[in-house]
């Protein structure tokens, strides 16, 4: 909205499952959804994806991304493994490499990549910047938007 220009309403709901079944059933008509989410809805023609996150996804590799329609909107979002603050660091490590040997097996990338996820696999100490970026961005993108960053 932000970089557009467009005005809409935000909704808030509780739960991708009840944001989906009202966009499923008409009575939203745009939502912002996961790629897991959103994936087989769109291989099945349930719904229309508009525009993908960061870069195209190769699960649907044909919807282009904010940036390539010139939104300058160019935001990766990403699922990550997290464990207990105290956790042990060769307990980390073990779940770290077995994580890592796990997302190189085909059979799991064939089936992240049918649920829309793109398997990568980052280290924690690059996952832990990555989300210092975010969080820096988005309280821009909320201070922008005039609501209140703590």
């Amino acid at each position: 909205m932000q970089q557009t220009g467009i005005k809409m309403d935000h909704v808030p709901f509780n739960g991708i499952a009840k944001l989906a079944g009202d966009l499923l059933g008409g009575h939203i008509s745009l939502a912002t959804l996961d790629m897991a989410t959103a994936t087989p809805l769109v291989k099945d023609g349930s719904i229309k994806a508009l525009a993908a996150c960061g870069e195209r996804s190769p699960s649907l590799p044909d919807v282009a991304t904010y940036k390539e329609q010139g939104v300058p909107f160019d935001r990766s979002l990403s699922w990550a493994m997290y464990g207990p603050a105290g956790l042990a660091p060769p307990i980390a490590q073990k779940l770290s490499a077995a994580l890592k040997d796990a997302l190189g097996d085909a059979e799991v990338k064939e089936k992240l990549l049918g649920l829309g996820i793109t398997p990568q696999y980052v280290p924690g100490d690059e996952q832990r910047d990555i989300n210092a970026r975010g969080i820096a961005a988005w309280k821009q993108v909320a201070r922008d938007a005039g609501i209140e960053v703590k």
